[in-house]
């Protein structure tokens, strides 16, 4: 018998696990209430189409109807799902089942509407919007009033109407939209649903290329009509932080403003959300994936520092971070007015001055990142000195 070459030559071939994956910030669930289609126990069904959703609830349920204001975005969002249905004729509130599919299944995806036959009333939202802004995973939350009574008046601090206290409590995790609707005329029908579709458009960006984030301002709602509101009524909407898709005067249609609850502008509470995943999930695998330890020493840290780097830099090619002067408090070597010039700037302290208990405990410095957001423009003032 020949002998082995592994008494001469041992080779082990250690392949290195799979990394962690970054979750997806283009997903919409909705949950409806149409019965017998999403079988007790199933938890959700994806769809690519609102064809396949129109071949499962029918062409005129709630669910199909915000599927197709969703899926009718240029550029097209990929995926939703539609969670099991809360059963409105029992007593359980809807947003007690909100809370248990958040509980349930909230990492799998970002954002949440409901498309109901019945009505959803302003403390079950109140509730809903309460869930979503302590979710333990980031989401953002939809909703589209068709009753545009709060228009007709100014907002102040004593307005009782849903935006009003949506704002008043900084839900930065809740976007409002008001349109016009008519149940009687087809070509309102998806109208129901503009949060639906300002979500799909939002969800179509492709963080992981180059300049692709973008501004909800100035995108249109494409199946839907826009809503002809006065100066007055748009300004007292403005003022609740309530988003629309409106007529302009040169014959264009664009949704406005594009904020949350809170004034937050959505690509910002989007961007970053989709941000700190992509951080928290690069440094994980860091750790997960290195073969020896992750030294504590100041030579480890730059190794994580280096992961953040480079997730930050994905921000800065995807254009959701760009160069500029911070103008927030210092730290670090960091001083306010100083110009960013690669758009972020990162710090942490020596490992040599870390608290004992700290070290024992195997923690990390803290590593503090500065970041310049590139923003939008929104409004161009524009001067015309004329002379004869």
């Amino acid at each position: 018998m020949a002998l082995s070459l592994n008494n001469i030559v041992n080779v082990d071939m250690v392949f290195s696990p799979k990394a962690a994956q970054t979750r997806g910030f283009g997903i919409l669930c909705i949950l409806g209430d149409t019965k017998n289609v999403i079988t007790a126990g199933e938890g959700y069904r994806t769809y690519t189409s609102s064809d396949d959703v129109a071949t499962d609830f029918g062409d005129d349920a709630p669910e199909t109807l915000a599927a197709m204001a969703y899926f009718s975005q240029s550029p097209k969002p990929q995926t939703l799902i539609i969670a099991e249905p809360w059963d409105s004729t029992t007593d359980t509130a809807i947003s007690t089942r909100v809370s248990k599919l958040f509980a349930d299944y909230g990492r799998n995806f970002y954002g949440f509407i409901t498309a109901t036959s019945a009505t959803v009333s302003d403390d079950e939202i109140l509730k809903i919007a309460q869930i979503v802004e302590s979710s333990a995973d980031s989401h953002i939350y939809g909703i589209t009033l068709t009753d545009l009574t709060c228009a007709n008046s100014v907002y102040t601090d004593e307005s009782t109407d849903l935006p009003s206290k949506l704002k008043r409590g900084q839900y930065t995790r809740t976007i409002v939209f008001a349109t016009q609707y008519d149940a009687d005329d087809a070509a309102y029908r998806l109208n129901k649903y503009l949060c639906a579709s300002a979500l799909g458009r939002m969800f179509s960006v492709n963080f992981s290329g180059s300049m692709t984030t973008i501004t909800l301002k100035f995108k249109q709602a494409p199946s839907l009509q826009p809503t002809n509101l006065t100066q007055s009524q748009d300004t007292n909407l403005t003022a609740r932080n309530v988003n629309k898709y409106v007529i302009m005067s040169n014959d264009t249609y664009i949704i406005e403003e594009g904020v949350m609850s809170s004034g937050m502008w959505a690509d910002e509470r989007h961007g970053s959300d989709w941000l700190q995943d992509l951080i928290q999930t690069t440094v994980y695998n860091v750790l997960y994936q290195s073969k020896t330890k992750i030294p504590q020493t100041d030579d480890g840290v730059a190794r994580l520092m280096a992961a953040v780097a480079n997730a930050i830099d994905q921000a800065v090619i995807n254009g959701f971070v760009a160069p500029g002067v911070w103008n927030s408090d210092p730290f670090g070597d960091l001083e306010s007015g100083a110009y960013l010039e690669k758009g972020y700037y990162l710090y942490a302290p020596s490992v040599n001055d870390q608290l004992q208990n700290e070290r024992e405990a195997r923690k990390s410095p803290v590593i503090q990142a500065g970041i310049k957001l590139a923003g939008a423009i929104h409004s161009v003032p524009i001067i015309v000195n004329i002379n004869r």
